[in-house]
């Protein structure tokens, strides 16, 4: 009986000791999710600048609180969520991810909400403001996350320019459970992608 109670308690001690590592892995993840997301500056040669006005492809920053009644459904306004630029005159492919910060919170008050996202390009050489849409795709409650490719060839000039990319909400839906103002938060991540030298 001694023995058996000795391996129980070393069992216990071993499943304890698992359930501390994953949870301090979590907070470590979250806390770091977390600093990304309240910093302004991306990963890697790149950065994202708050919307200004006439700075993305709709000119105006989209509006991130939505005004809701109870099982209504409703459709989501255009605007401008991130203007990424290239300083350090990077030339390859980039990935540009966009993600769902509150999809905790969101989840408990939406049956469901679409945001109609679209990548779009200026060139540096245009005088004025010229955009070009490269790819769009829909970021839900179901996929938080939601990740586009641009080539080398839509962001850097050939001329030697480097252009901008307006990550614009073009639209979408939504069913609230709850009546009232909900805040919806995005975070962007631009890496290097895949063919780079």
């Amino acid at each position: 009986m001694g023995a058996g109670r000795k391996r129980s308690r070393r069992w216990l001690y071993v499943v304890l000791g698992v359930a501390a590592a994953a949870l301090a892995t979590g907070i470590g993840f979250a806390q770091t999710f977390a600093a990304q997301s309240d910093g302004g500056t991306l990963l890697g040669p790149y950065a994202e600048t708050a919307v200004a006005t006439n700075n993305g492809k709709y000119g105006a920053a989209w509006s991130a609180t939505v005004t809701a009644h109870q099982k209504v459904p409703g459709s989501l306004p255009t605007g401008d969520l991130f203007v990424v630029t290239n300083p350090n005159s990077f030339d390859g492919n980039l990935l540009v991810t966009l993600y769902l910060t509150n999809t905790g919170a969101l989840a408990s008050d939406f049956r469901y909400l679409n945001l109609e996202v679209g990548v779009y390009y200026n060139s540096a050489n245009s005088n004025t403001p010229t955009w070009t849409l490269l790819s769009d795709e829909y970021l839900s409650l179901q996929d938080a996350t939601v990740t586009f490719t641009v080539p080398a060839a839509d962001f850097y000039d050939s001329g030697g320019g480097f252009g901008q990319l307006s990550i614009s909400v073009d639209g979408g839906d939504y069913l609230p459970i709850n009546t009232g103002s909900f805040s919806i938060g995005t975070y962007v991540k631009v890496a290097p992608g895949q063919g780079n030298v």
